[in-house]
């Protein structure tokens, strides 16, 4: 989910207007009526340098999210291994509530392998990763899990979309140091936590304000690997003697 999209997002939870009060009086600038605070900025500004200097990385995410579907509140959990290579190289394993499911960017195809059912499908992508993940969501709503922090524009849409954006300390996150800020909007408080050694991010949490107070969404990155080989094969779908082509893709 791409936080320029974040504010319409489903996600809800708990509301901490008073902690934006405070903190929002400190060490603010302002623009227009945004509160900012320098060192939140300067911690998206490093994370997003941090990963637009690497020629490749892979890393795990785990996500947790509370929804309400049909009136009643339901759990979906995903885990998620990630691997990119240059702008223009993805593959993606998931398991999300038992289905497995795998995706392959070659930089001009986007291909998808649901493994419990033996089913694939491929089709046309534009030439480079993010410009493939906003086509493809946008086409087909296909959601990448918490893909926000590879965007080259995370400061910018932050900016834009929140109203406040606030330095909280630091929090422990699996037992690492982390810097945190807390981007508010009138629907969504949202917390980011990087690590303070080396700016990687290492949990993202979404919750909602308003009518669907209660839902929630967590993601955690961990086994950061930095600049690792990944060959090209990595990144090239051949369908298993046993698949069948289907139409997955679909408007």
């Amino acid at each position: 989910m791409k936080f320029k999209n974040l504010k319409n997002a489903p996600w809800n939870g708990q509301n901490i207007a008073l902690a934006a009060v405070v903190f929002a009086a400190i060490s603010c600038s302002t623009n227009g009526d945004k509160y900012l605070e320098e060192e939140a900025i300067n911690m998206l500004d490093a994370t997003t340098e941090t990963i637009g200097a690497l020629s490749s990385c892979s890393v795990t995410i785990d996500n947790n999210s509370t929804e309400f579907e049909d009136g009643a509140l339901q759990t979906h959990s995903r885990h998620s291994d990630i691997y990119l290579r240059e702008v223009d190289k993805l593959h993606i394993f998931t398991v999300a509530d038992g289905m497995r499911k795998g995706y392959w960017y070659n930089g001009s195809e986007l291909a998808v392998f649901k493994f419990n059912e033996a089913v694939y499908d491929v089709t046309p992508a534009p030439k480079t990763t993010i410009a493939m993940i906003d086509s493809v969501n946008k086409t087909f709503k296909v959601d990448f899990p918490a893909v926000d922090v590879f965007y080259p524009t995370l400061t910018d849409d932050v900016i834009d979309n929140f109203d406040t954006v606030l330095y909280l300390g630091t929090r422990s996150v699996n037992g690492i140091l982390c810097k945190e800020i807390n981007a508010i909007s009138k629907t969504l408080d949202v917390f980011l936590l990087t690590d303070s050694a080396t700016n990687l991010p290492l949990q993202l949490e979404i919750y909602g304000r308003g009518d669907k107070k209660g839902e929630g969404y967590i993601a955690t990155y961990s086994n950061w690997k930095l600049n690792p080989n990944l060959p090209d094969v990595m990144f090239k779908f051949s369908p298993p003697s046993n698949a069948t082509k289907a139409s997955i893709f679909k408007k």
